[in-house]
């Protein structure tokens, strides 16, 4: 057991899985990550800052949800995979993929704030200040950390 003192190593911590994402089944025979590990090897990724490794096993996790489920449901259960992807391609200046990836995460939950503040600092980055704005007063209102400050 480990003392109050030594660090924690992130590599040990189970991070789980997001609601929705069931471990897929495998056949014998062959190793396949689960839907549950590609997302937590994403987020340690992400931790890491390792986006670009990131937002690629986001996207594979991502692609499997989408053929395991009925059509027109994909967005269901996927909202926090989807916003670290946004997360994964600002960080790594993917900027026009972070816009529509945060778009997509609005579209299928308007409330969702920190999804209306990286959209309006992607728009930022990208100089389309105009565009920005309503997004950032939209992150405020619905209660977003600042990230100035």
């Amino acid at each position: 057991m480990a003392s109050m003192n030594t660090p924690l190593d992130p590599a040990s911590v189970s991070l789980g899985s997001p609601p929705g994402f069931a471990p897929a089944a495998v056949s014998p025979g062959t190793r396949e990550d689960s839907p549950s590990d590609l997302y937590e090897q994403a987020r340690l990724d992400f931790i890491g800052r390792r986006y670009v490794r990131a937002a690629h096993r986001l996207e594979k996790l991502l692609d499997v949800h989408h053929h395991a489920i009925s059509p027109g449901s994909f967005q269901h259960g996927t909202t926090a995979a989807r916003l670290l992807l946004a997360r994964a391609y600002y960080h790594s200046a993917q900027l026009s993929r972070a816009e529509t990836a945060a778009r997509s995460v609005l579209a299928s939950d308007p409330m969702e704030s920190y999804a209306a503040l990286l959209l309006g600092r992607t728009l930022e980055r990208l100089g389309r200040h105009d565009e920005a704005e309503p997004a950032l007063r939209l992150a405020r209102a619905l209660g977003a950390p600042d990230l100035d400050g």
